[in-house]
């Protein structure tokens, strides 16, 4: 019998799994006094990671330069960093939903 028969055979009448869609990263906190922002990310144990903002960090809302004062809890984001704990870059998006939930 062939490997792909095997795994089918193994599936049963359940029919295909739907894939796991991972939550995205969201913005948890934004303290603009310390210069900081929290992002929550993770599947199942949410983790939250504290970034430092610098005078270099590249701040996009909606992929249009703006300021941290313009992020809000809850906005999707990504944020890179070299070093984990300060960002170079953030690009935030006004909805956290995951792929597929319909905008309300």
């Amino acid at each position: 019998m062939s490997p792909c028969a095997i795994a089918a055979k193994s599936r049963g009448s359940s029919g295909p799994k739907k894939p796991i869609i991972p939550k995205p990263d969201t913005v948890e906190k934004v303290d603009a006094g310390k210069f900081e922002i929290k992002v929550a990310s993770g599947q199942k144990d949410r983790r939250v990671t504290p970034y430092t903002i610098t005078a270099f960090t590249k701040i996009y809302v909606n992929n249009k330069p703006s300021k941290l004062e313009d992020v809000q809890k809850g906005m999707r984001v990504n944020v890179v960093s070299t070093d984990g704990k300060s960002a170079s870059r953030i690009d935030a998006s006004d909805y956290a939903g995951t792929p597929g939930d319909k905008k309300k």
